[in-house]
């Protein structure tokens, strides 16, 4: 019944989405990466000319690692964690890479996932397509086969005809497209696990990650809770002075007429 269901379902047609998506996106990147590496590693020998030309090239590839880090979240459902700030650093002026770059593990993950995308997105779209299409055409098969122009299927000199061989043909289909569904989101998973593998940290770094997080929205939450209790009792000390002072400022005032003298020592009072 779950076979059935998974021919309808919308992670189905979103993990084909994901395939379109990916294929089309692994296309340009593919094309840009392969450019600015081939230019700026030929062009290191003029001077360094061809650094910041490598270094837009590294950034580009890490954008890239982006939005397929928020693609793979939206339509796979798994969240992949960025590498830390300081595994990122060592470009002057922004484009122009330090040694350091070149020695990070997520520089060289980024860009072998700009050249992966483009493979294997076209293998999984294309067997995806075919076995929806190879599926759909064998099941409804028996349908139209009489008047195809050869008077029915043909495979070289052998044509395809009578209710045997159509029945099979539709069994074929079914099977296909039956399989079909798991086959297209089993490639999903290989896309999910390609891109934590390339565009992640290890697993153990990912942990250690996530309880920094952890702890500093501890920190963030404890330092909040403390701000608003200062606040708090600023101004509860505040609001206590001030009601005391226009108390004194009010007997002063009550005494000018009778006793002036009394009336300045506490003015004085309440200035100080």
């Amino acid at each position: 019944m779950f076979l059935v269901r998974d021919l309808v379902s919308p992670r189905t047609w979103l993990a084909m989405t994901s395939h379109l998506a990916g294929f089309v996106m692994g296309l340009a990147v593919f094309v840009v990466i392969i450019t600015g590496l081939s230019l700026g590693f030929s062009l290191l020998v003029l001077a360094l000319v061809g650094l910041p030309l490598l270094g837009l090239t590294l950034r580009l590839a890490s954008w890239f690692a982006v939005a397929e880090r928020a693609r793979v979240a939206l339509m796979l459902g798994v969240r992949i964690p960025a590498w830390p700030a300081e595994n990122r650093s060592g470009y002057r002026w922004g484009i122009v890479p330090g040694w350091r770059v070149f020695r990070e593990r997520a520089t060289w993950g980024e860009i072998g996932y700009s050249l992966l995308r483009l493979p294997v997105s076209a293998v999984a779209v294309t067997v995806s397509l075919w076995t929806w299409a190879g599926s759909l055409v064998l099941l409804t098969l028996p349908l139209y086969n009489r008047y195809l122009p050869s008077g029915g299927a043909k495979l070289g000199d052998v044509v395809f005809r009578g209710t045997p061989t159509m029945a099979s043909a539709a069994a074929i289909g079914l099977v296909l497209l039956l399989i079909a569904p798991q086959l297209t989101r089993g490639f999903c998973r290989m896309d999910a696990a390609l891109a934590r593998g390339l565009l992640g940290p290890p697993s153990d770094l990912a942990a250690r990650l996530k309880e920094v997080e952890d702890s500093r929205e501890r920190v963030v939450d404890a330092a909040e809770t403390e701000r608003r209790r200062i606040e708090r009792d600023l101004h509860d000390g505040a609001q206590q002075r001030l009601v005391a002072l226009a108390m004194d400022l009010g007997r002063a005032r009550a005494r000018f007429a009778d006793d002036p003298e009394a009336a300045r020592a506490i003015v004085d009072q309440a200035h100080a």
